[in-house]
């Protein structure tokens, strides 16, 4: 629990808009505190000056998360083989994201194809291996720094 409410207190920091928590066939939990979950992200808020509160999602099955999905570009980050871009290669002047980091273990290959099928790309975060929590608080800085620097 310490290591979601990390990312979610650092993700909040960088400006994420919406934080969304699902339930996979690797997942660890299947139950989360999100009234503590809150708590810490008005904390992020007050502490990085962000005007508004980003949309908290329930723990919902991933299945349902994938189909629910309606922002233009929808990416998924897996460890599967496979032809995977990077984010900047989809990154676009104020576009909306939805982008998918699978839990320690990773997204299982049916998970993967599902998404696939619902027009998610595949793309990899880099050379290293990333934690959830760390590759979580890595896109939403890479986001944050393509946006600000186009």
């Amino acid at each position: 629990m310490d290591r979601i409410e990390w990312c979610v207190e650092k993700a909040v920091e960088l400006g994420v808009d919406e934080i969304s928590f699902l339930k996979s066939a690797n997942s660890e939990r299947s139950v989360l505190k999100m009234e503590r979950i809150e708590r810490i992200v008005v904390s992020a808020m007050k502490q990085s000056m962000k005007a508004f509160m980003p949309k908290l999602n329930e723990l919902q099955a991933l299945n349902q998360f994938v189909k629910s999905c309606t922002q233009s570009v929808k990416l998924i980050a897996h460890l599967e083989d496979g032809e995977k871009k990077f984010i900047s290669d989809y990154a676009k002047p104020n576009g909306d994201y939805c982008i998918m980091i699978g839990p320690e273990g990773d997204f299982s290959p049916p998970e993967i194809e599902n998404a696939l099928n619902q027009k998610f790309k595949s793309v990899s975060l880099g050379m290293s291996r990333l934690r959830t929590e760390t590759a979580g608080v890595a896109v939403v800085n890479e986001l944050n720094i393509l946006h600000r620097t186009k």
